[in-house]
């Protein structure tokens, strides 16, 4: 069985890397050898933890325990969970806590296609494709007409040009 102590960069507690939205279920992991329930708390809130029912759990490996803080009515860009001496990394509840993913994720998925040169691949691959070399289908105009909602929320827009475009206008 994997170690279960408690690691600074993966505590025991485990929550949602982004966030929680304030109207939706909100669950944490605990990894715990524990058989019967462990109270939590997040803020002055109080709950009882549920194991999960095959131990170890099966993709993890892991003694697991679910922790359902959803009746906590948590809020605030600092919220941490509780277990025993077991703390969660903080961790945010707020309407806009999935605002940039979009954005994000485009960002990851360009890079991870086209940054190495061995690698690349064209991603424009329409009636006019020739036009385009690859991986340069951020700058394209008929792309950022489709997807520029989620560029121009994005709090790094040049991330989507590729080196040289910086500053350019799209279709120029």
């Amino acid at each position: 069985m994997k170690s279960q102590r408690d690691d600074p960069l993966r505590p025991r507690v485990r929550v949602n890397q982004l966030g929680y939205l304030p109207d939706a279920p909100q669950q944490a992991t605990l990894v715990t050898d524990a058989v019967e329930p462990v109270e939590f708390t997040v803020g002055d809130w109080r709950g009882w933890s549920r194991p999960w029912p095959q131990r170890p759990e099966p993709t993890s490996g892991l003694n697991v325990h679910v922790l359902d803080f959803t009746a906590a009515c948590a809020h605030g860009d600092d919220v941490r969970i509780a277990a025993g001496d077991a703390r969660s990394h903080p961790f945010r509840v707020a309407p806009d806590v999935y605002r940039d993913l979009a954005a994000d994720a485009l960002a990851f998925f360009r890079r991870m296609r086209c940054e190495h040169p061995d690698t690349a691949v064209a991603a424009w691959t329409g009636p006019d494709a020739e036009r385009f070399p690859l991986c340069t289908f951020a700058a394209a105009w008929p792309w950022r007409l489709f997807w520029g909602a989620a560029l121009l929320q994005s709090s790094r827009p040049n991330e989507f040009l590729t080196q040289g475009q910086e500053g350019r206008q799209p279709g120029k």
